[in-house]
């Protein structure tokens, strides 16, 4: 055989070695589109495609961490959506995998590539992480990091902004550590030039930019006409790009110039302003006023509801870590701590290496995933297992000095060491989210690799398969006939989160904002149910007794539950429960002519300490409500902030002496929880809503394992309401 046919025979050889595994696991791990299922988490991820197929505005008729394209990460797939999401996946997919590729030929030693393809294989097969788009946005962007070398800047500020803005569209907590990211990462640049103030325009741009393009999605999203989905996200990316240049480039170059002119020539005549202010500060300043009013003109002109998204996201945010606190093995939380401590002091190690702005960017990506992972203890901690072997791969491959590299290694590999406990290990340290570990090998059976290629080359076949997926399972929520029949064509609503009988039923769904009761757990967030409940009352409600992680069901909307006993009861014709294989002791409440509930007395106003009862008297006919106003210290708030609050039981004593105990929400008990009664099943509960009250309460008294988190004692006020005669 001659010597180059050989050598041409060798080369191809090994490029089959390694591009046949690399292409297998490429197909392996390809994300799948997911049909409609039942539960909670299905059903929200339900309620976020029905949300946007029925062209409902995010942050006024819906309020949720995800934005108005969030469907294209994590919603359900619909004959309508089916194409933009597979497509929206399949792409964020194929970008990370060629980011991946191209820094893996740029990396000068086999370590250094080693470490990177590490740091995506392991999550890949140990965590799930092809069913999570949005833990691959993230990945993008924290690749996208080890291409940052601090040259073109202001480009920089601007695409990654874009990216942000995308990011706070699709769900809240994803933009917002990117976005702050992107500051901590910018900042570095602004201190080094200081003196030079037009670098302000950076972390300008970066907010603006980033607000932009999410006030550019809730504008498309809101256009009435059909148009492919993920057209339009493209559409809304390239106008936000060309705004954000064309707006700076105009002020820049001629507005503030020419006002910088005239201005100089105001303060030059004038002694004081000289002394005061210098003519090219004055015309920066007059540049970010421009750029900043054209920004708001957009927002107020077209009366988009940007302010609103974001109120809500937050208020939701902001409520998370008391109300969905939840608290795992100490063990799993000390290797959680052990992790990015470790990070931390290679950050510090390594900080003459890379420039500080990349180490804070990095560290408060860890800070945030560590957070959303920790504050619940379930699987959420994923997210921050698979996520911080890439984060320190960035520090390997800007490392410059041996210590700083060998340090870098061994942290890397005990990283991936304690994501292969969570890949074979049931119960992982103690926690009981995951029965059967996490890993993903299964996936990697040929039948299943056939199925991807399958799917892939046929979609028209794929979504078939999905549409028959979702149909065998709302056939377990198929409501009766005569039910449907009762409800056809009518408004209705459904508490606390089976939105995904709608679909199996074909409903006639009006959402409250917030559309699972268990995330309504501020009192702002409380009273937008309330007031959307109020205004457009819904002709018939689907009702389980139920809530999650052992809190009270009364206590998820208190104002909107108050308001559902005053103004619904059991319907004549369904007054027993509605059972079905999927779901069981469903009840079915209809709207009342009028309210049953008489204005209100205030029976008594108090202080009361921690673990200290406190009695109640209950007339005949009578409900009472309890206004609990749980203060957080300064300590508690800054301790909120960084990580959770401990859950805050609620132990009540009837009159026959029973005691019960139930996690009760903080962030809306001043809304008035019902107090005097509480049924403890749904059979009680459906007694309840026919106007038979289950035993009164006697006392009550509020717990909690750290009461330093909060200010003294807790503020209680009683209200009594007479109930008319119909509910009783």
């Amino acid at each position: 055989m001659p010597a180059t046919l050989y050598k041409y025979f060798k080369v191809c050889m090994l490029f089959l070695i390694w591009a046949l595994p690399v292409a297998y696991c490429f197909i392996a791990f390809l994300p799948m589109p997911n049909g409609i299922r039942i539960g909670l988490d299905p059903s929200w991820q339900y309620a976020l495609s029905r949300a946007s197929a029925d062209q409902l505005i995010f942050g006024r008729d819906i309020v949720f961490t995800y934005g108005p394209i969030g469907y294209l990460t994590s919603g359900a797939v619909l004959d309508k959506n089916f194409f933009s999401i597979v497509s929206f996946r399949f792409l964020v997919y194929f970008v990370l995998f060629g980011l991946v590729w191209i820094k893996f030929l740029k990396l000068r030693t086999k370590l250094t590539k080693a470490s990177l393809i590490l740091s995506l294989l392991f999550p890949f097969i140990f965590s799930k992480l092809s069913s999570n788009t949005t833990n691959e946005i993230l990945f993008i962007f924290i690749i996208i990091l080890l291409f940052y070398d601090g040259i073109f800047i202001r480009y920089w500020s601007l695409g990654l902004a874009v990216f942000a803005g995308l990011c706070l569209s699709l769900k809240l907590n994803l933009g917002v550590t990117i976005l702050g990211s992107l500051l901590l990462l910018l900042s570095e640049k602004l201190y080094s030039s200081l003196k030079h103030k037009k670098n302000i325009s950076l972390i300008v741009f970066a907010i603006i930019d980033s607000l932009l393009v999410t006030n550019s999605v809730l504008f498309i999203t809101l256009d009435k006409s059909y148009i492919n989905s993920f057209m339009k996200l493209i559409i809304c990316i390239i106008l936000s790009g060309i705004f954000g240049l064309s707006t700076w480039w105009v002020t820049r170059q001629v507005i503030s110039r020419k006002i910088l002119l005239t201005l100089g020539e105001v303060i030059n005549s004038n002694q004081v302003l000289t002394r005061i202010l210098k003519p090219r500060i004055t015309g920066w300043c007059v540049f970010y006023f421009v750029y900043c009013f054209c920004f708001i003109l957009i927002i107020f002109y077209f009366n988009h509801p940007l302010i609103d998204y974001l109120r809500g996201a937050l208020e939701i945010s902001s409520g998370y870590s008391s109300a969905m606190s939840l608290v795992g093995s100490k063990l799993e939380l000390i290797v959680g701590i052990s992790e990015m401590f470790l990070i931390f002091a290679l950050l510090i190690l390594g900080s003459r290496e890379y420039s500080v702005g990349l180490s804070l960017s990095i560290a408060f990506i860890l800070w945030m995933t560590f957070k959303h992972g920790f504050v619940r203890q379930d699987g959420h901690i994923i997210g921050f297992i698979s996520s911080t072997p890439l984060l320190v791969s960035i520090c390997i491959t800007k490392a410059k000095t041996l210590p700083t590299i060998k340090f870098s290694f061994l942290i890397h590999i005990y990283l991936l060491l304690i994501m292969l406990i969570y890949g074979f290990t049931s119960n992982p340290f103690g926690n009981q989210s995951f029965p059967q570990g996490t890993n993903r090998l299964a996936d990697f059976a040929p039948e299943r690799v056939a199925a991807r290629v399958s799917g892939l080359i046929n979609l028209n076949k794929l979504q078939d398969e999905v549409n028959a997926k979702s149909k065998a399972k709302l056939s377990k929520i198929k409501l009766p006939d005569s039910v449907i029949e009762l409800v056809k064509s009518k408004e209705i609503d459904i508490i606390p989160w089976e939105i995904s009988l709608v679909e199996a039923n074909k409903l006639n769904w009006k959402p409250r904002p917030i559309f699972q009761s268990y995330s309504a757990y501020t009192a702002f967030l409380d009273h937008l149910n309330m007031k959307s409940l109020s205004k457009k009352p819904r002709e018939y409600i689907f009702y389980n007794f139920e809530s999650i992680d052992g809190r009270y069901p009364f206590f998820d909307e208190p104002e909107t539950f108050f308001y559902l006993f005053c103004n619904y009861r059991i319907a004549d014709k369904f007054s027993e429960f509605i059972n079905m294989p999927g779901l069981s002791k469903l009840m079915l409440l209809a709207k009342l002519n009028s309210s049953q509930c008489s204005t209100g007395t205030l029976a008594k106003k108090t202080s009361l300490p921690w673990n200290t009862s406190q009695s109640i008297e209950v007339g005949d006919g009578q409900v009472v409500r309890a206004d609990v106003d749980f203060k957080y210290s300064f300590f508690g708030k800054i301790y909120k902030t960084l990580f959770r609050v401990p859950p805050i039981n609620i132990v009540v004593i009837d009159v026959n002496g029973v005691k019960s105990e139930y996690r009760i929400v903080p962030d809306n008990a001043k809304n008035g929880i019902i107090i005097s009664h509480l049924p403890k099943n749904p059979d009680d509960a459906l007694s309840f809503f026919k106007g038979q009250f289950p035993v009164p309460v006697k006392s009550f008294s509020f717990s909690i394992s750290n009461s330093l988190l909060y200010k003294g004692d807790i503020d209680v006020s009683l209200t009594s309401y007479p109930v008319a005669e119909i509910l009783r």
